[in-house]
């Protein structure tokens, strides 16, 4: 468990080397393969105890964004991946998964089984991993970000958007990026997140993990669930990842919160507002 913070400019082969020095610190991520393309490397998390096993591919030849992958498995000799994989969004078979980058900060946090990426100076944030499952007999990382089809100046966190969000608005306007690499069926599906667990349509409003004072006047940050559209049920939530989207926000970007012995950093563009557990 680790947090990364530093600056960086927006230009291809600005990110591959901060992962790659972050990432497998952890003993639960590996790189599996340091040319699988020009500034690109594939990744493992595994940890077959709690039942996690994929690959990440990180693209980052790009100037402004960097592409993600996911696969089954790598080939380190044919630079390739095998098996099973999730490069596209679910709006856009043509449309690809990315994390925005911009000349300034940055912040990384590497836990066992996630990653998540904050561009602090567009205020943007991203969730590459599995979430903290209600059962561990899925393995279920998933991609919360945004996609080609929205260019290289998102306008919106997100993270942040999945506290208010319908379908229509999200993958038309500015094609966000929800989707799980395997659901409960081990397959590619659509996420959306839901603590409201009333959610009967893709299309419906759904609200998700809040920062709202409780009867006894403490602050509480609920994590943001993630609803499985195919199944029908709640995989479980992104770790430390709480949402707080509101036009009377009074948090700016790069706020930390700290609630007991939890500090809490604020990411932020526009209205959308997300929380990460700096742990």
């Amino acid at each position: 468990m680790a947090v990364y913070q530093g600056a960086m400019t927006y230009h291809a082969g600005q990110l591959d080397p901060i992962f790659a020095a972050a990432v497998p610190l952890n003993p639960y991520w590996s790189i599996v393969d340091n040319a699988a393309a020009v500034n690109g490397r594939a990744y493992r998390n595994y940890d077959p105890a709690r039942n996690v096993d994929y690959i990440v591919l990180v693209l980052d030849n790009y100037n402004y964004y960097t592409t993600i992958e996911f696969w089954d498995d790598w080939d380190a000799v044919a630079h390739a991946g095998v098996g099973n994989s999730f490069t596209n969004s679910f709006t856009d078979s043509s449309s690809t998964l990315r994390l925005t980058k911009r000349t300034g900060d940055y912040f990384l946090r590497v836990l066992d089984h996630s990653i998540v990426w904050g561009n602090m100076n567009y205020g943007c944030g991203y969730y590459i991993g599995n979430p903290t499952r209600y059962t561990e007999e899925y393995d279920l990382p998933l991609f919360v970000g945004h996609s080609s089809r929205t260019g290289t100046a998102p306008a919106i966190n997100a993270l942040g958007l999945g506290v208010n969000m319908s379908s229509g608005s999200y993958t038309a306007n500015q094609n966000m990026v929800w989707q799980t690499f395997r659901n409960e069926y081990k397959a590619v599906d659509v996420i959306h997140n839901d603590t409201s667990r009333q959610i009967t349509s893709i299309t419906n409003q759904v609200n998700a993990g809040t920062v709202a004072l409780d009867i006894t006047g403490k602050v509480r940050l609920e994590e943001i669930g993630i609803y499985s559209y195919a199944g029908r049920r709640l995989l479980g939530v992104l770790d430390g990842v709480v949402g707080a989207r509101a036009s009377s926000d009074p948090f700016s970007n790069g706020d930390t919160v700290t609630i007991g012995a939890t500090t809490w950093l604020a990411i932020k563009r526009s209205d959308y507002t997300s929380f990460v557990e700096m742990k």
